[in-house]
């Protein structure tokens, strides 16, 4: 049934990731690739609440495509991963912002990999909005690491259209 596909998903997707921390990337992408395809088909078949896994999917899937420098395809990838969030989270769904403001970080970088530094900029200030709630919210060490990054990340972007005004 739906519960077996569904846990057969995250195994793939925990594969995906022990391969690539063994440096093994292709093949690790290619689990992520697997496992996206299982969850969307569960969507397909009727299966709305597998909505914040697939979200995952494609964060990990864009989050592939960022490291191999394929930018447009990694765009794509969390862009869609942000909209599905995005629309849980104003649907009053609980518990999504953190994996938003993963979603987001990283569509930050690729907008800043493509030039479009505006736009990650904003990005940015969004990340650092998110990790803040979330760190004020509920006292977790993890949150104010994550924080950290997203400010040193803003800062890069800053950096580099400031740059850009003054060539």
């Amino acid at each position: 049934g739906p519960d077996l596909v569904a846990d057969q998903a995250v195994s793939v997707m925990n594969k995906g990731w022990a391969l690539i921390k063994l440096g093994r990337e292709k093949e690790g992408f290619r689990c992520h690739h697997q496992a996206l395809k299982m969850r969307r088909q569960l969507l397909a078949d009727g299966c709305e609440s597998v909505l914040p896994d697939i979200a995952r999917s494609l964060y990990n899937v864009g989050w592939g495509y960022l490291k191999t420098e394929r930018f447009a395809k990694a765009l794509a990838a969390l862009d869609e991963a942000a909209d599905i969030l995005q629309k849980l989270i104003a649907a009053g769904e609980q518990g999504h912002e953190e994996d938003l403001a993963y979603v987001l970080g990283a569509r930050a970088d690729t907008l800043m990999y493509l030039g479009r530094l505006q736009e990650s900029r904003d990005n940015c200030d969004e990340v650092c909005a998110l990790f803040t709630r979330l760190a004020l919210s509920q006292d977790n060490p993890r949150f104010d690491r994550a924080l950290t990054t997203a400010l040193e990340a803003r800062e890069n972007v800053v950096r580099k259209l400031k740059k850009g005004k003054s060539t």
